[in-house]
């Protein structure tokens, strides 16, 4: 198989910075979620069930580049 140069993909800094606040935002949502998972826990007391739907609504969260991690 004859292989190519990768294609180059230019990146401005504003590219770069948005990818940060994207980084950010996940992170504190992440943390919230988190927090948002224990009280549930401790109120449904089904743990697996609480995982589930937590999963689902952050994956309805998620932008299309997010989801393709761009």
């Amino acid at each position: 198989m004859i292989r190519r140069d990768p294609t180059l993909i230019p990146m401005t800094d504003n590219d770069v910075q948005d990818i940060r606040d994207m980084l950010a935002a996940r992170q504190k949502e992440s943390a919230l979620q988190k927090t948002e998972g224990m009280l549930k826990d401790g109120v449904t007391g089904i743990p697996g069930f609480a995982a589930q739907e937590e999963a689902r609504r952050k994956k309805d969260a998620m932008s299309k580049n997010e989801r393709l991690g761009l």
